[in-house]
């Protein structure tokens, strides 16, 4: 049965995503990598983001559309109507009855016929009342939800950040596909021979404010192509780069990167630091094996250390520098991982609070005396980042932050960079959502 090889991926990955847990990026990347045609694999994506950051949007269709609850509660149909029901809405250029008809195919071959019939008709059904369905809410509590997928929990979460309107500019920036940013590698090119390198293979590019670090257009050719293989470059947004400027590596340092893998920062501080002593620290040896086979493209020479961030640490003051980019609960990567925002609650975030508490404290005792640690999230939660780091300041009394500087300037003003502390915000700096904070430790 004929199903369109961008439909048939984009079922299979949402699948995974709402079955099984899994990460959208990573589930898009499993389904897409053997599409032959860069367009099919593009569309894929935009169907697979597309569904789940419209979610609440969609939901709301389908309860206008339809009152048959059984197959509603069955996570295969729903998804099949889903996606169906975006394209509908969402892509202008895709006509309907290829929408209908993968959807219905993609019911026959997955599901049952009786689904089929429910999704051949609930979207005739969308397509009739279209012009009403994509309306845009009229309230800020209504866009928020339906058409930004803002929850009560999360808006709560953005506000002891920022302003209604600044959450609804976040809101809409978050809607945008997510924008893929590289790292030139300086061992082996220059950020402008990449350019004009990733020009000749028709991937367009633009150094950034961070230097080194690129804009690209394109991920499945990218990610094909021999300068990918040959190591000229490694995937880090510009937020990460930003933080290993404010870490400032310099080629006498030893530094610990605790929480290492895939290996970015880790990357990132030595080639910045022209060579330092870099030891990446993970507890999964699976991804651990990955940062090494990566460093060996790349020809960084760091060391990989298998450790548990959490405990205590084996070598007390050995180190000048520590990079401690902690996990959390991801609210600043919502535009690359979408599902997100329909899981967080803060029963869910207490335990990455005690986590985060631990691996702060123990990262802490590696520093050498006057050494430096950048504690660092992707998230936009004051829990999880301001709250860590005053709660370590009160209970150790041996740290201080430490001014962050910059050796260019940020699309927005930072005040808080003063007090060593520096909070990015997709909508204002053009990257993902972060959060980093300079300690520095006390000689006593």
């Amino acid at each position: 049965m004929k199903i369109s090889p961008a439909r048939l991926a984009a079922y299979k990955a949402l699948c995974e995503i709402y079955t099984q847990g899994a990460f959208s990026n990573q589930a898009i990347d499993r389904h897409t990598r053997n599409i032959a045609s860069n367009a099919d694999a593009r569309l894929a994506s935009q169907i697979v983001y597309g569904t789940i950051k419209k979610a609440n949007k969609i939901d709301k269709a389908i309860l206008s559309l339809s009152r048959q609850k059984n197959a509603q509660e069955n996570p295969y149909a729903k998804i099949a109507v889903s996606m169906g029901i975006y394209q509908m809405l969402f892509l202008d250029k895709t006509p309907d009855y290829a929408i209908v008809n993968d959807a219905v195919n993609i019911a026959k071959t997955f599901i049952t016929n009786s689904i089929a019939s429910y999704t051949n008709a609930i979207l005739r059904n969308c397509a009739r009342n279209r012009a009403e369905l994509r309306q845009p809410e009229a309230s800020y509590e209504g866009r928020l939800f339906y058409d930004y997928g803002i929850s009560p929990e999360l808006y709560r979460e953005f506000r002891a950040y920022m302003a209604k309107p600044d959450v609804e500019a976040l809101g809409i920036k978050l809607q945008e596909p997510p924008t893929l940013f590289i790292r030139a590698n300086t061992l082996k090119t220059t950020p402008r021979q990449l350019i004009n390198a990733l020009s000749d293979i028709g991937i367009s590019a633009y150094e950034t404010y961070a230097p080194g670090t690129l804009q690209v257009s394109s991920g499945q050719r990218l990610f094909k192509s021999d300068l990918f293989k040959q190591g000229h470059f490694f995937v880090q947004d510009l937020s990460g780069a930003i933080s290993t400027y404010a870490l400032g590596p310099q080629p006498r340092d030893s530094i610990i990167d605790v929480c290492a893998a895939p290996g970015a920062k880790s990357f990132g501080a030595y080639l910045l630091g022209n060579g330092p002593k870099v030891y990446s620290s993970d507890i999964n040896s699976d991804r651990l094996d990955m940062l090494y086979r990566n460093s060996k493209q790349l020809g960084i020479n760091v060391k990989t250390l298998r450790r548990d961030a959490a405990a205590p640490c084996r070598e007390q003051e050995s180190y000048s520098k520590v990079i401690c980019d902690v996990p959390c609960t991801g609210l600043g990567v919502i535009a690359r991982k979408p599902e997100i925002a329909h899981s967080f609650t803060k029963e869910k975030q207490q335990p990455l609070i005690e986590l985060q508490s631990s691996i702060l404290k123990n990262s802490f005792d590696y520093l050498k005396p006057a050494g430096r640690l950048l504690y660092s999230t992707c998230t936009l939660s004051k829990a999880e980042n301001e709250g860590i780091v005053q709660s370590f300041l009160s209970q150790a009394p041996n740290v201080r932050t430490a001014q962050i500087t910059l050796p260019f300037d940020l699309q927005a003003p930072h005040e808080e960079m003063k007090e060593g502390m520096l909070l990015l915000n997709p909508a204002k700096d053009g990257c993902d959502g972060f959060f980093m904070c300079l300690l520095e430790k006390v000689p006593t």
